[in-house]
């Protein structure tokens, strides 16, 4: 699963990757309230977020989403 992908789906179906310990908190109607342009756009916001952090490494990234997708409801 590519990050792009896995950001739209937990915007998408927000419940889809839930972390042991934490409610399902998120909004579940953003794939009807956003456009598929808005949608692209948040998504490529937030992969330039992890493009400046130069801190993060491939490891860490790999790490992160094994843990957000060991706890899937």
């Amino acid at each position: 699963l590519s990050a792009a992908a896995y950001l739209y789906q937990s915007i998408t179906a927000p419940q889809a990757y839930l972390v042991e310990g934490y409610a399902p908190s998120m909004p579940q109607n953003f794939r009807d309230t956003l456009t598929p342009e808005q949608l692209g756009d948040i998504i490529a916001h937030l992969l330039t977020l992890h493009s400046a952090n130069k801190q993060t490494t491939a490891s860490n990234e790999t790490q992160c989403l094994h843990d957000c997708g060991a706890a899937r409801s």
